[in-house]
């Protein structure tokens, strides 16, 4: 120890020169001095003292540390990272080490982060920047960058930097920079208030529509403070309160005193979790803009006062166009290349368009496809002409149209204009006509008809009559000649037989003839039925169908004529027969019921299982002389509806639910006791 203050002290010449008290002095020194030494030595001996699982937690809290931490050499090569800053950048630490930091800097930050890393290494001072840098996939993103100078253990300068991502931040600064922007900077006066209506913000323009110098001199003031009128002011806060939202406008009061018309839009301010917490406003001075108004008011006035005698004889002859335009009957449209260019309301309304919808699209949209070719070719023609198309409406629908064109100028312009008019009233009126008159001529067939079967009635009426008193005398002649036992009585009793089944035969032909005047008696259906039955049983044995009869008990009787009657229920069992001609066998069923419906009504029906009523022949099924049969006349279902109808009754056909065969149903009015029979 004395040697080594001997070497560290002054040389033995000094200490001869020195007082004792100086010696005391400076061996107090070297003393305090040895102990610092020692203190050092022991601070240098305590890193190797340190445990390996401490350098690992150091180790541990470096590579795991939520910033980035990275070392660069002098020309900005990355020496060491930690895991963090590799997973800023997107890239595995092994791939990091030795990469150029540039590689991962916006270039348009690259020469600043140089500048930076320049000055750093040139003063030895740490540097703080931003920079926008690139992830390795290209994904940018905003990090904060400090770093200072150390040296290695070589002794050579490096670079320690920090990396923090500030990429949310740099975002919030930027909301909020446009948001302050476009509350500060704003033509509009913006203003906000707290719950109590005490202004807490406003901007510039604010204070200049409102003639104050400072925002000191606003806020803290009272939202009514800026208005003319105070009962305003608490109108429009009632209806933000209510409603949310206010929008119109108010009288503005100046710090002057002045006035103004505001126009103004103010909502309440509502926190995160939508709790009330202010107003917020928006306000323009539009008194120039009211003052402008009025005066354009004025002078429109005036103008139109000037104007008004010099265009009345054309605004009177635009009108009487127009008026002869849209009165007529048919659309007008102006067409040129093939667009349209213009017409009247009446074309929009036949193609069920507004008239805008349709102006500038070519005319071969509102015609059906297959007619197209054909309409452009008469576009396009020169010549005058007429011809009917199909149109194509908006909804899908079409309609037949009939359009006369020729060639004219319009605003300078050679244009084609065409007159166009909706055929469908004209088209159904003609196919109503033909109808009428197809319907006409058979009626005359069958009044011919008629009047021929009432002729051959008139005809053989009388000789059956004296056929019938003939046989009867030679009958009464045989009998008093007692000659029974030749064979001939009973042969004439066959031939009486026979000319009274004609005689009825001829009775049933003149009421058939003439319904509206037979003989009418209360009638049980069910029996009417059983006794057709009976007629009908041979020839559907014969035919191989069966008849079910379903009648109803307690069947109201009908106030009807028999034979009629009958002649309905043939016709319909007949033409059941024939719509299962060419089913199978098990389908061979007819079925005739009875029962009471509609209160005291009689319904009789007749079902089959046959090949049912085709669609076409449903609205036609009772027409005169209309069948569905080969070798049918359309007379019995015909004849079978005006004797249900002459009887006050209906008679109706339909298909049947399951659709297999079909039905048809005469209802007659029952109760005839209380009505008088008619003749």
């Amino acid at each position: 120890m004395n040697q080594g203050i001997q070497q560290a002290g002054p040389p033995p010449a000094v200490f001869a020169a020195l007082s004792p008290e100086e010696m005391l002095r400076m061996l107090q020194e070297l003393q305090v001095r040895q102990i610092e030494l020692e203190t050092e030595n022991k601070e240098l001996r305590r890193p190797h003292a340190y445990p390996i699982d401490t350098q690992a937690r150091y180790t541990e809290l470096y590579d795991q540390a939520p910033v980035g931490y990275f070392t660069l050499s002098g020309s900005g090569r990355i020496l060491e990272a930690n895991l963090t800053a590799a997973t800023l950048l997107g890239i595995a630490r092994d791939e990091l080490v030795t990469q150029p930091v540039s590689r991962f800097i916006d270039h348009e930050y690259r020469d600043s982060f140089h500048l930076h890393c320049k000055q750093l290494f040139e003063t030895g001072t740490p540097q703080k920047c931003e920079l926008r840098m690139v992830q390795n996939d290209g994904t940018p993103f905003w990090a904060h960058h400090a770093a200072k100078v150390a040296c290695n253990a070589g002794g050579v300068p490096v670079c320690r930097v920090v990396l923090t991502d500030i990429t949310g931040r740099k975002q919030i600064e930027t909301a909020l920079r446009i948001k302050s922007l476009v509350f500060y900077e704003a033509i509009s006066a913006n203003s906000i208030a707290d719950l109590n209506g005490i202004i807490t913000e406003s901007n510039t323009a604010f204070l200049r529509i409102w003639g104050y110098a400072h925002v000191n001199e606003v806020i803290g003031k009272p939202i009514p403070h800026f208005f003319n009128d105070l009962n305003e002011a608490t109108a429009i806060l009632t209806a933000l309160n209510e409603t949310g939202h206010w929008e119109g406008e108010f009288s503005a009061k100046r710090k002057d005193g002045s006035t103004f018309i505001a126009s103004s839009l103010a909502t309440v301010v509502r926190d995160e979790n939508d709790q009330l917490i202010g107003y917020q406003s928006a306000v323009m001075d539009i008194t120039g803009r009211k003052q402008a108004e009025q005066i354009l008011r004025e002078w429109n006035h005036t103008l139109e006062q000037r104007v008004a005698e010099r265009t009345m004889e054309l605004q009177q002859s635009e009108d009487r166009l127009r008026q002869l335009t849209h009165a007529t009957f048919e659309g007008i449209a102006i067409i040129e290349n093939e667009l349209l260019l213009e017409g009247n309301s009446q074309l929009g309304d036949m193609f069920g368009y507004e008239l805008a919808e349709m102006i500038g699209r070519p005319i071969e949209n509102f015609i059906v496809p297959e007619l197209r070719a054909m309409v452009a070719r008469y576009v396009r023609d020169d010549h005058e002409i007429t011809y009917e198309f199909v149109g194509l409406r908006k909804d899908g629908s079409t309609f037949p149209g009939e359009a006369h064109a020729r060639m004219s100028q319009w605003q300078n312009k050679k244009t084609r204009i065409s007159a166009l008019r909706d055929l469908t009233t004209v088209k159904q009126t003609a196919a109503s006509l033909q109808a009428q008159q197809t319907e006409l001529e058979q009626a005359q067939r069958l009044s011919l008809i008629s009047e021929i079967c009432v002729g051959i009635i008139h005809q053989i009426s009388q000789p059956l009559c004296a056929i019938g008193a003939n046989v009867t005398a030679a009958l009464v002649r045989l009998n008093a000649c007692e000659l029974k036992s030749c064979g001939s009585h009973e042969i004439i009793q066959d031939v009486a037989s026979d000319v009274a089944r004609m005689r009825e035969a001829v009775i049933h032909l003149k009421s058939l003839a003439h319904p509206e005047k037979s003989i009418r008696e209360p009638l049980d259906l069910n029996a009417l039925v059983a006794s057709v039955r009976r007629l009908l049983q041979q020839e559907a044995e014969h035919r191989q169908f069966s008849l079910v009869i379903k009648s109803a008990k307690e069947l109201p009787l009908v106030l009807a004529n028999a034979v009629q009657l009958s002649q309905v229920i043939f016709n319909l069992v007949r033409n059941a027969f024939d719509a299962c001609a060419d089913c199978p066998p098990e389908r061979r069923h007819i079925t005739i019921a009875t029962r009471k419906v509609a209160g005291a009504d009689a319904e009789l029906s007749v079902c089959d299982a046959g090949t049912g009523i085709p669609p076409a022949a449903m609205d036609r099924l009772f027409a005169p002389f209309f069948t569905t049969k080969p070798d049918g006349l359309g007379i019995g279902l015909r004849l079978s509806r005006t004797i249900a109808e002459v009887h006050d009754g209906t008679l109706k056909g339909s298909n049947n639910s399951d659709g297999v065969g079909a039905t048809f149903r005469m209802v007659l009015p029952g109760n005839p006791a209380s009505r008088d029979a008619k003749v």
